[in-house]
């Protein structure tokens, strides 16, 4: 805490956005007070201005007032945050490593250690769960430490003053050299693993990990399907995505008739958030879309059983997407049809894409009134599904 104030893993949670000063105080996620990343000098009429300042009287950001000032990922991080309302509580700050917002020593331990000790992702429990002799895992685990006796290492504990690979003789030899990049080594990976699985160079390659994936979700994608909704009905599908390498997140979705016509789709860059706040964003995106065009029944389908049951379950005050569930609740309470369902993410696909594709765009929200080309693979797929 520095004077009075926390710090680090703590935010502001933005309500009716009047305690809380726009330019002075930490609430966007990822940047100190605005004033400090400004791109021109802050007035002094403008300085002390509260968050609640910056809105529309039709309770959205006003953007006209503040973006010129502020850099883009900065901007995107806003877009992230719901816009204050009125009637949602005070200002507080809360914990943003947990769901709950509540601290606990474990996400603080967890923070701490995939920052300092894990800075290369390494998945520890797939090494240790790995089905094979037990010399192999505790050699995985070497390997993902960086530990094995490379040249590298045998320089860096003075058993040699070279530390270049002695087999190709033009890099330096670290772990991944010596495993998997050396030109000795390549021709070997280029049998073992697929042409398709391959990444160029096989920098940053994380082509086991796909493996793994692939064979964890096969028996959970078996005949799962999108299927059309009842005449006079119309489907929502959303979804989120996470960035790989990057705190960035996205949503998207699409809403498609009773015989899969497409009606419209979305995508919307979120900036920093976790994979839960995106999927909320992406419910929250496609319930505005849907009663803007006064469609009468709707099903809202995700493939988040946590959010399906935040969404579904009682509103906690305290939790840090207290304000977008308040405005989700208020639109299924409104005068039309809602049903919401789950989904598995085979049958998601679509969604999928639309989210994904956020990653390639500016701040804001981007409607697609029809198929765009890079989902059209899926949207084919589901439509095909329908007509036959």
């Amino acid at each position: 805490m520095l004077g009075g104030r926390l710090v680090g893993p703590t935010t502001m949670r933005i309500r009716i956005g009047r305690n809380t000063k726009f330019w002075l105080d930490q609430w966007v996620p990822g940047f100190p007070c605005l004033a400090t990343v400004s791109n021109f000098i802050i007035p002094q009429d403008e300085i002390n201005k509260t968050v609640s300042d910056f809105t529309t009287d039709s309770g959205d950001w006003d953007w006209q007032g503040f973006a010129h000032n502020l850099p883009k990922e900065c901007l995107v991080n806003i877009e992230g945050i719901q816009a204050p309302q009125r009637d949602a509580g005070e200002d507080s700050w809360f914990w943003n490593l947990t769901h709950n917002v509540e601290f606990t020593v474990k996400s603080a331990y967890s923070s701490y250690y995939v920052n300092y000790v894990s800075a290369n992702n390494v998945n520890w429990k797939t090494i240790w769960r790995c089905d094979t002799v037990e010399k192999i895992r505790f050699f995985l685990w070497q390997l993902g430490h960086e530990s094995i006796m490379t040249e590298n290492q045998r320089k860096k504990r003075g058993f040699t003053n070279c530390d270049r690979c002695k087999r190709c003789g033009r890099n330096v030899e670290d772990a991944s050299h010596a495993i998997r990049d050396c030109c000795w080594v390549m021709p070997i990976w280029k049998i073992l693993v697929h042409e398709k699985n391959q990444v160029e160079n096989y920098k940053e390659a994380e082509v086991i990990n796909k493996l793994v994936n692939q064979h964890a979700t096969t028996s959970e994608n078996r005949c799962v399907t999108w299927q059309n909704p009842d005449e006079g009905w119309y489907k929502i599908n959303t979804d989120g995505s996470m960035w790989n390498n990057s705190e960035g997140s996205s949503c998207g979705g699409v809403i498609r008739g009773s015989h899969g016509s497409w009606v419209t789709g979305f995508s919307k860059r979120l900036g920093r958030g976790d994979a839960f706040q995106a999927e909320v964003w992406g419910c929250l995106t496609g319930l505005r879309l849907a009663w803007d065009l006064k469609l009468p029944k709707v099903i809202l389908e995700l493939d988040s059983s946590m959010v399906f049951q935040f969404i579904q379950g009682n509103l906690d005050k305290n939790h840090k997407l207290y304000a977008l569930a308040i405005e989700i609740k208020d639109l299924l309470s409104r005068d039309w049809l809602v049903n919401v369902n789950l989904i598995n993410r085979k049958g998601n696909r679509l969604a999928d894409a639309m989210a994904k594709y956020a990653k390639n765009l500016e701040v804001g929200l981007y409607r697609f009134d029809a198929p765009p080309g890079f989902c059209m693979t899926w949207y084919r797929e589901d439509l095909v599904r329908v007509v036959g």
